[in-house]
């Protein structure tokens, strides 16, 4: 089956129709091909994510029960977004704060907030761009 890709994504000429950190080959497996399904999940993402980062910015020791949660949340509707290098890094912090290793989770937190900021920040702008 071919992807589904709406018009005005047709013009886009860059090296891919999708965000960077979106993998477009898990975007046709896991959606096949249907940007129909596909981008009203990422535009959602998109608009969710920012307030869930949010909730990550001050992490404590008595925190990372629900510090475990909120990764562990991201780690999925990473996966839903086809995202996989902040599926990866959502998955290492929860496992961090699963273990009670607050010193990784601090030593990661910072970096992965910067990350996923850009990233969204890149989502957005994309969105904006092509008119979805």
């Amino acid at each position: 089956m071919m992807m589904e890709i709406p018009g005005n994504l047709r013009q886009n000429t860059v090296e891919s129709p999708f965000p960077p950190g979106v993998d477009p080959q898990k975007v046709f497996e896991l959606y096949d091909g249907d940007c129909n399904i596909y981008l009203p999940v990422l535009r959602a993402y998109a608009d969710e994510i920012p307030e869930t980062l949010n909730r990550l910015r001050n992490v404590s020791a008595a925190a990372l029960p629900d510090y475990a949660r909120v990764m562990h949340g991201i780690k999925g509707t990473s996966a839903s977004v086809c995202a996989e290098e902040a599926r990866k890094m959502a998955a290492s912090l929860e496992a961090a704060a699963k273990s009670g290793d607050i010193t990784g989770v601090l030593a990661q937190n910072d970096s992965f907030l910067q990350y996923m900021d850009k990233f969204v920040t890149g989502i957005q702008n994309w969105l904006r761009r092509n008119g979805v």
